[in-house]
């Protein structure tokens, strides 16, 4: 969590939007934007995050990644869900993001 800390201090002042490609549980996301509330302001960026939320697609044509979509969710579970994830960072105080 500390590495997340010192990055984020790197782009404090920078003006432009922080993408997160890749949500999952929204761990990472919910960090950005703590660090952001408290080095910043909740206005001064945003963080709009891209992720399929959920269960990964069935529909995968390549074998190898069906296995490694297979691996993944039997060890770590299915994503968060937008809806869901949406709901517990509003309900954490957090604004100005997107959830793509």
């Amino acid at each position: 969590m500390l590495d997340y800390l010192e990055i984020y201090k790197k782009i404090v002042d920078l003006p432009g939007v922080i993408l997160e490609f890749g949500v999952y549980k929204g761990t990472s996301l919910v960090r950005l934007m703590t660090f952001r509330d408290l080095l910043e302001t909740q206005g001064s960026i945003k963080v709009v995050s891209f992720d399929i939320f959920g269960k990964f697609h069935d529909a995968l044509e390549m074998e190898a990644y069906r296995n490694f979509v297979e691996n993944f969710e039997n060890n770590g579970g299915f994503g968060i869900s937008r809806q869901e994830l949406d709901y517990h960072l509003k309900n954490k105080g957090f604004t100005n993001y997107g959830l793509i």
